[in-house]
């Protein structure tokens, strides 16, 4: 790896655009001398601090696939409003859906708003998670395949043992009393057998409702996403649509009043009509902003429900490990099979 501060000092402290993509940097990166710094990528190290608090022109900013502990470097930028992009998937830090949009409600002139790259961040997380539990259904289907044939192998040993013993019994000439211990304990290895393959497949059932209920919670999720993506980006055209007509109103309205001594009847009317429609107007706003807010917090409950997939998750793993044990009991059968052939 890469001392930060070391590798920046062959930079010369008046760029506008600095790259530091997949240098191998860590721990603290200070930023502080590169005053005039207009775009900024540090994505791709392993970094764990920044300071940029001395950077009021940055325009452009990628730090994403890093290892911060947090991200309130953020909040040090002195002027947020000039940022047009910006990129944080995958930096490292751990941080809710409320303080994600916190931290990013400064940032008003992004080229996506910060609801829309929290949705974009939720369902990359979705798709990463969904390729998670495919792999993992995946690899539970084949242990439960392999499961099945030792179960088909225990089956057709102990069918071979029985044909063994008989054979043995009819050369030695036991007694009955040991061939009555031989046959119940013959009875209780096939009582073993018929139940772990019982228990097989109830895990079988179960694992497949569990499969399909995850299924249909990941589709729900995802389309309750959609479906917030959409109404955000309709919201957001109807409030500018809306803060054009205000602007349109208020300008015709100023005029009037400018004329106001000099006005007609009909001309008086216009004002009036106007100043309503001005005071409809200011409500449709105001509506939006609830609206607006309403859709935040579907957010917060989208976050929860990601929450209860991760329950979901947890179950799963459970499944797998109750898999393993059966598998560690029919091994332990197997051996003792073997072992009293």
């Amino acid at each position: 790896m890469v001392n930060s501060q070391e590798y920046i000092k062959q930079f010369n402290h008046e760029l506008k655009i600095l790259d530091l993509e997949g240098q191998e940097l860590e721990d603290h990166l200070d930023l502080s001398e590169f005053t005039e710094l207009e775009e900024l990528n540090c994505s791709r190290n392993e970094l764990t601090s920044l300071d940029i608090s001395k950077c009021p022109n940055l325009k452009k900013f990628d730090c994403s696939y890093n290892l911060f502990d947090d991200l309130n470097f953020l909040t040090q930028l002195p002027n947020p409003e000039k940022l047009i992009y910006l990129n944080i998937e995958e930096s490292g830090a751990f941080i809710s859906l409320e303080e994600k949009v916190r931290l990013l409600i400064p940032f008003v002139n992004l080229e996506k708003t910060e609801e829309e790259m929290v949705i974009e961040t939720l369902i990359n997380q979705l798709k990463k998670n969904k390729e998670y539990l495919e792999q993992e259904i995946s690899n539970l289907k084949e242990q439960n395949f392999q499961l099945e044939e030792e179960n088909e192998q225990l089956k057709t040993n102990h069918q071979q043992f029985k044909k063994e013993l008989l054979e043995l019994q009819n050369q030695i000439g036991l007694t009955k009393e040991e061939k009555k211990k031989i046959e119940k304990a013959t009875q209780e290895l096939k009582k073993i057998l018929n139940q772990n393959q019982e228990n097989n497949s109830q895990l079988q059932n179960d694992l497949e409702n569990e499969v399909t209920g995850l299924a249909q919670k990941i589709a729900k999720l995802a389309q309750e996403n959609n479906h917030l993506a959409n109404n955000l980006e309709n919201t957001k055209t109807n409030f500018s649509h809306l803060q054009t007509q205000l602007t349109q109103k208020e300008i015709r309205l100023q005029e009037l009043q400018n004329q106001q001594s000099s006005l007609t009847t009909e001309q008086i009317v216009e004002k009036q009509r106007l100043e309503a429609e001005l005071i409809n107007l200011k409500k449709k706003l105001v509506d939006l902003e609830q609206e607006k807010s309403l859709l935040s917090e579907q957010l917060v409950q989208a976050e929860k429900e990601l929450a209860e997939k991760q329950e979901l998750e947890v179950k799963l793993k459970q499944l797998k490990t109750e898999l393993i044990s059966k598998k560690n009991e029919l091994s332990s059968v197997k051996k003792e099979l073997v072992e009293q052939k």
